[in-house]
């Protein structure tokens, strides 16, 4: 039952803790967004997700640094005094006095601050597990999405697809296939790759080899596990309203680093880029899956915004990669504020004890008490 409770308490500490951590660091790269609205798409997507990072880190790290920054505690000496112990005929001269010894008062247990925390233990199991539960139901959909899909017949986007390989340096081809249950590319598998492409899609071959070049930045950029890491962070942190906020600045980040890779690598204008983003419209991807379609409007609206600032000779990337290696260091790692110690503390400690030992002198003996007059003689006659 102590192993159990010393748990509970760990991990209330550790989601309590790294919860306000998290505020601080995304404070921080929100921020840095705003003081720096040039920063590449690239390196603005690297630092939400060090958010992520923070939070898995937080919960599992078992010996967090310790940040002595707050007032030391002065400790307080305890003095053991020897008390001697007469009878209390000696001091009354009467009756024996009966004296009732002093028990001391223990503080009651806090069987409501107990009971409280199974409580939030147990609803966050709870809502963890039905997230888990989710999760599973839409794997099992994205995987029957792609058995009925059919593999892509057509040789000019298979020859189109080949050569963005090339371009990206993959080292192998993902598989195309098509869907009548999407309505933009999309790219899903975490080791057989698959590029799955809408039945009904209207899009000149043009058109084609930009929406492909955008999934394959996704494998290209590793965003298929990276991924992982917020999301799983998200899932954990379903109480924090900010943490969901950072996800979606993930997510819009990510895109907007394929898009200008994209321009990068293919040499288009940023004019008609946007121009296919319109005709992909707003479309929300299966959940193992990364589309390259926005999933709002208001989505939509910032990725074409982004593009407006894309500068394929960017001088800014090692002064940018320097900034998230600061961020990463100071913000990543999960750490407690404590009280700095004081050396005047410790020695003071040893010499408080030394005069608690030391025995007081012993109190003089009672005087006796007075023997009664002796009788008076008798008067003579």
């Amino acid at each position: 039952m102590e192993s159990l409770t010393a748990l509970l308490d760990t991990l209330l500490i550790r989601l309590a803790w790294t919860s306000a951590q998290a505020v601080l660091l995304i404070g921080t790269v929100w921020l840095i967004g705003r003081l720096l609205p040039q920063l590449p798409s690239a390196l603005r997507c690297t630092l939400w997700w060090l958010v992520g990072l923070q939070l898995l880190l937080g919960l599992c790290w078992s010996s967090p640094l310790q940040l002595r920054v707050l007032a030391p505690a002065v400790p307080i000496a305890t003095v053991a005094q020897d008390h001697a112990v007469l009878p209390a005929t000696a001091i009354t001269g009467a009756l024996p006095v009966l004296h009732v010894a002093s028990i001391p008062v223990q503080s009651l247990p806090t069987a409501w601050y107990a009971q409280w925390r199974l409580i939030l233990i147990s609803l966050w199991l709870a809502a963890v597990l039905v997230q888990l539960l989710i999760a599973g139901r839409h794997w099992r959909d994205a995987r029957r999405m792609l058995r009925d899909s059919q593999s892509l017949t057509d040789d000019s986007l298979r020859a189109v697809c080949a050569e963005q390989v090339r371009k990206l340096g993959l080292r192998r081809q993902p598989q195309l296939r098509v869907s009548t249950a999407i309505r933009s590319p999309q790219v899903t598998g975490l080791w057989r790759t698959t590029v799955l492409l809408p039945a009904d899609q209207h899009l000149t071959l043009t058109e084609s080899s930009m929406a492909l070049a955008h999934e394959l930045a996704h494998l290209r950029r590793g965003d298929l596990w990276l991924g992982w890491i917020p999301a799983v962070a998200q899932r954990l942190f379903f109480f924090h309203p900010l943490v969901a906020w950072a996800v979606r600045e993930y997510a819009l980040s990510r895109e907007a680093a394929c898009d200008a890779q994209v321009l990068q690598q293919t040499g288009t204008m940023p004019q008609a880029y946007g121009q296919l983003l319109l005709r992909l419209g707003v479309s929300h991807p299966m959940h193992a899956g990364l589309a390259g379609a926005s999933p709002t409007f208001q989505n939509l609206k910032r990725r074409l915004t982004m593009l407006q600032h894309f500068d394929p000779v960017s001088r800014r990337h090692l002064r940018g990669w320097l900034l998230v290696a600061l961020v990463a260091v100071a913000g990543v790692l999960p750490y407690r504020v404590t009280a700095a110690s004081s050396k005047h503390d410790s020695a003071a400690l040893p010499a408080a004890n030394a005069s608690a030992l030391t025995p007081l002198a012993p109190l003089p003996p009672a005087p006796p008490m007075n023997a009664p007059a002796p009788p008076a003689p008798p008067a003579p006659l």
